[in-house]
């Protein structure tokens, strides 16, 4: 945590849940390599209290170790190491943290005055778009554009939670609100994409999100081709 090596190690963490999480075993990090990620974040954001990417950091590493352990969950249940009433608890405990991290969000990275409102590069909507990428609540400019990126990573997370849940597979139909959660995350990575100051990087650092809430959305050849074009951008930019 010490050394530059920390920038690499958040890279491969978001990648080590991901994998983790969809292919339903552990992660490939011990957990120890989570907390001791809060804890450096905790610390280092108390030393410097007027630093926001740190305040944004603490916010980041605890949602991450919200994710091990529901890793760690389903991979108990795979292996048939849980009961079902144990996997019923632990998964109600997990799903009321993962809306607690949300509901208590540090105001700081929250700050309305970042929030953007005006989308001066706006473009008519066209019988191709299925999703409004200029509805405003959860774009936010420098200093806190990490904090639309923490929005996508929840709604990523939670629709994996809720997909667990339901028992999803590719032969059954989504419940309103999975769908409705996997069409807010296209949303919200749409308007990443299409805003003219994201930082470079940020639609690569968010294909994830993307691919696991296009699993959800309608099945119809609107939004399949919507996908195509989005796989296809995000090919075309490395």
């Amino acid at each position: 945590m010490q050394s530059p090596v920390r920038e690499l190690l958040t890279w491969y963490i978001r990648f080590d849940v991901f994998v983790a999480m969809m292919g339903g075993f552990e992660t490939a990090l011990p957990r120890e390599w989570f907390t001791t990620a809060v804890s450096w974040s905790h610390q280092k954001s108390d030393e410097n209290p007027n630093d926001l990417s740190w305040r944004v950091e603490v916010q980041a590493t605890t949602l991450r170790l919200i994710s091990v352990d529901m890793s760690l969950l389903y991979a108990r249940s795979v292996r048939g190491e849980i009961s079902h009433d144990a996997f019923a608890e632990e998964y109600s405990n997990l799903t009321a943290q993962l809306f607690q991290w949300k509901e208590k969000l540090d105001p700081a990275i929250t700050d309305a005055k970042y929030l953007v409102t005006d989308f001066q590069h706006q473009q008519p909507l066209t019988e191709d778009d299925v999703v409004n990428p200029y509805n405003p609540g959860y774009l936010y400019k420098p200093p806190l554009f990490s904090t639309t990126i923490l929005f996508l990573e929840w709604h990523s997370i939670i629709i994996m939670h809720m997909s667990r849940q339901e028992g999803y597979g590719l032969q059954h139909e989504p419940s309103d609100e999975l769908r409705q959660l996997a069409i807010s995350a296209c949303e919200m990575f749409e308007t990443v994409r299409l805003w003219p100051e994201t930082p470079p990087g940020a639609i690569i650092a968010v294909q994830s999100c993307l691919a696991i809430a296009c699993l959800f959305v309608p099945r119809d050849q609107k939004y399949h081709m919507w996908i195509r074009r989005r796989y296809a951008s995000l090919e075309a930019a490395g």
